[in-house]
């Protein structure tokens, strides 16, 4: 299977519901190829698993789904199923604004770093319950204002439940000023890494002072706002070097560097390889081919 000549696909919903889709998680996980299958989506996908083995590669991580557990993958970020053992269960795509902001801020917490959940079997029961409700109300396809209506806040209840067992949502207190800062610097960062590599750039977005953002963000996560902004785009390029056949210097210019000698130095500050031995390295392992 060779490579895509274009950047990394970025999938949205196309369902008559347009910001709602569910479906077995055996129809999800059915082999195809990796390369061919990579993508990134504009909405949140919340995975159920009910029974068997599930192996998915995130962002260059393998993440495995063992027995009855739950797991979510936020917009943006780059996956594909490795592989699928006699799974069972439910998968839930939904646009960020068919879920609730208080939910939508513990995902925001989790981006990254989000791990599989173990369910016990009350969470399991909740889980079947909710959504396959949700999937007969799907199957009804009727349309009207009062549907619409009952949808919305049935998604936003099956959000509010994967969110309920995450572990930031353990913590029901109010995160800190400081907390709350390198929180939205994250948000926008995703957003404006391309054109925006300034920390000042970012302390004007937030209407903070430069020194002040960068006090908050070292605070919370132990580097610099410099350090983020490097890393959001060496994960970018990573994306493009391992899904697409765009050369080197074409990677660097998607990503806002004019200069592609100075940004192989920053990849291989990042990652201690070079972008081509990076590109060659996935090339060659069995979760890309």
């Amino acid at each position: 299977m060779s490579k895509k000549s274009a950047p990394i696909p970025i999938h949205s919903l196309g369902t008559a519901q347009s910001d709602i889709h569910l479906r077995p998680l055996r129809d999800y996980a059915a082999p195809r190829p990796s390369l061919e299958s990579a993508h990134s989506d504009s909405y949140y996908i919340f995975i159920f698993q009910q029974t068997g083995e599930s192996r998915l590669m995130v962002d260059f991580a393998t993440v495995t789904l063992n027995g009855s557990c739950i797991y979510f993958i936020a917009p943006g970020q780059v996956h594909h199923f490795i592989s699928s053992n006699d799974t069972s269960g439910w998968i839930l795509a939904a646009e960020p604004l068919s879920i609730d902001k208080n939910y939508l801020d513990i995902l925001e917490r989790e981006y990254g770093q989000q791990k599989p959940v173990e369910t016990d079997q009350s969470g399991y029961n909740k889980f079947e319950g909710y959504l396959k409700s949700l999937f007969n109300l799907l199957s009804e396809n009727t349309v009207g204002s009062l549907q619409a209506s009952l949808l919305f806040h049935s998604v936003s209840v099956c959000a509010g439940l994967f969110t309920s067992i995450l572990p930031n949502a353990e913590d029901h207190r109010l995160p800190s000023r400081q907390v709350y800062l390198f929180q939205q610097f994250q948000v926008l960062l995703r957003k404006h890494f391309r054109n925006e590599k300034r920390p000042s750039g970012y302390a004007d977005l937030l209407h903070v002072s430069p020194s002040y953002l960068n006090e908050c963000v070292k605070t919370t996560s132990g580097r610099p706002v410099s350090y983020w902004i490097q890393q959001q785009a060496v994960l970018e390029a990573k994306r493009l070097l391992a899904y697409s056949r765009l050369a080197v210097k074409e990677i660097a210019y998607q990503l806002g560097y004019a200069d592609d000698t100075y940004f192989m130095r920053l990849f291989k500050k990042s990652t201690g390889i070079s972008p081509a031995t990076f590109r060659k390295h996935t090339a060659n392992s069995p979760a890309f081919t």
